[in-house]
């Protein structure tokens, strides 16, 4: 049983420090593109909306200070760009997953509860496992390859985590009675959207479909998914399959609800092949000091404009239309990449390659 704990901790999950390399760029441009600045509307906030959950937060009476808020995003941004440009990448993952996640307890302050926190563990995970080690300032010592094994057990860390956070999410549903067949929680929740006006596109055509038990399919669909990705998570192939289904469920929330989880499919890209998506000619390619630090800048930027904009967008209706939109495309690309994968699986099920003499498989991420 020891041994088949260790094979899964250091080698359910192989990966190369290239994809780990692809997968820390599309993460740090995401959330400094998308997830930047965190939690600024505290700043107008009055102290009648202070009710914070169980948590670091609770511990307080008010909100913290406006120095304390601002001096945490300066130090979210420092970190992004970091990690993005690959500069002492261990210690800027842990400030971006930390600070992310301190954010996020005076976000949740309010009662309102955002589904995010897979963007604050993912650098966490990911920390240790070597992802600095290409196109990045930290891979300027001799040796450094694209094609050397990364730390598995850091993937094997954050398939576990991904697993517990989607149980938990099933179990709060099937322990309120989302799979009693006279109720139609999905079906209650879509009505309750359409009826507010902020349904997707493609709300009112289920809502006038007939069968019941495709309503009830949904509530079933929902609950066994997020319920077996923790017992998936020990099978590597497995869970990739219940990553490309949820793939699908969040383009079903976006097309149904207008309810983004582009965050989630992020965290998921953590468990794609890069090196077979990407042309071989970029992973490659070294980039140079300075191309990267021209990049740093253009990325603090960015950010710094975003600090300053935020009060001026804050109670604009387009404030969160960039993020919006970017959440639209990454569940897009997700959705793209899960039906290759989808494709090439069942291929191989219905036609298996056959091993022929000096062909192995073995070590293929």
């Amino acid at each position: 049983m020891l041994n088949r704990i260790d094979r899964w901790i250091f080698h359910g999950y192989p990966a190369r420090v290239g994809d780990l390399a692809v997968l820390r760029v599309m993460y740090a441009s995401y959330m400094i593109l998308g997830q930047f600045p965190r939690a600024t509307w505290i700043l107008d906030s009055p102290s009648a909306f202070f009710a914070p959950p169980p948590g670091p937060a609770a511990m307080f009476t008010d909100w913290p200070a406006d120095g304390v808020i601002l001096g945490l995003n300066w130090a979210y941004l420092l970190g992004l760009v970091a990690l993005l440009i690959g500069w002492r990448t261990p210690i800027a993952s842990l400030v971006s997953g930390v600070v992310f996640i301190a954010l996020g307890c005076w976000t949740h302050a309010s009662v309102k509860i955002n589904h995010d926190i897979l963007l604050g563990v993912l650098p966490l995970a990911m920390a240790a496992s070597g992802w600095g080690r290409w196109w990045s300032l930290d891979a300027r010592r001799p040796g450094s390859s694209p094609g050397e094994p990364a730390r598995g057990w850091c993937l094997s860390l954050l398939a576990l985590m991904i697993g517990a956070a989607m149980a938990t999410a099933g179990w709060a549903k099937f322990s309120t009675g989302w799979l009693d067949t006279t109720t139609h929680s999905t079906y209650g929740y879509l009505t309750s959207q359409f009826v507010r006006g902020e349904a997707g596109p493609l709300a009112e055509v289920v809502l006038t479909s007939r069968p019941e038990w495709l309503h009830e399919l949904g509530d079933w669909a929902a609950v066994w998914l997020e319920l077996g990705f923790l017992a998936a998570t020990f099978w590597r192939p497995a869970f990739r399959w219940c990553l490309g289904l949820a793939v699908v469920f969040h383009l079903g929330n976006w097309l149904l609800f207008d309810i983004h989880f582009g965050s989630n499919v992020v965290v998921y890209g953590a468990f794609v092949p890069w090196s077979r998506l990407v042309p071989p000619s970029w992973l490659s390619r070294t980039p140079r000091p300075s191309t990267l630090g021209v990049g740093g800048l253009l990325a603090f930027g960015y950010g710094a404009w975003m600090m300053l904009a935020e009060p001026l967008l804050l109670w604009s209706s387009r404030a969160n239309s960039s993020s919006i939109v970017l959440d639209r495309v990454v569940i897009l690309i997700g959705t793209a990449i899960a039906a290759l994968f989808f494709a090439r699986s069942l291929g191989r099920l219905v036609s298996p390659a056959r091993e022929g003499p000096g062909r192995s498989t073995l070590g293929n991420p």
